[in-house]
């Protein structure tokens, strides 16, 4: 999950900051999940490995820490010319919902 606390230092306790980083995530990644899943489903190890890597820097760049490490695990996977295992992308996938959920309750307090 994304440590807020951690990301609110960052942005200098600037709501309007932290607002748009958010935003640019939801609008950027927000449909990650789906798109796993399309990549894992076609095979495509290289493009799946793209998809993970920045998915990865997005999520590190927001302070997650949770999600960071499997992903990590995942791209070295697919860099390799292999698939993750099912089990992995569906505990990822699990994981992308959870924080789209966690930054949308974030903007819905904000607002």
């Amino acid at each position: 999950m994304i440590d807020f606390s951690e990301l609110e230092m960052m942005t200098g306790g600037d709501d309007e900051i932290l607002n748009q980083i958010i935003m640019m995530y939801v609008e950027e990644h927000g449909q990650d999940d789906v798109e796993l899943e399309k990549l894992f489903q076609s095979g495509d190890c290289n493009k799946l490995f793209h998809a993970l890597h920045t998915l990865k820097g997005a999520l590190s760049s927001i302070c997650e820490k949770d999600l960071v490490p499997l992903l990590d695990e995942m791209e070295r996977t697919a860099r390799a010319g292999s698939l993750p295992s099912p089990a992995q992308l569906d505990a990822a996938k699990q994981q992308i919902q959870e924080i789209g959920q966690q930054l949308q309750a974030k903007l819905t307090c904000a607002s």
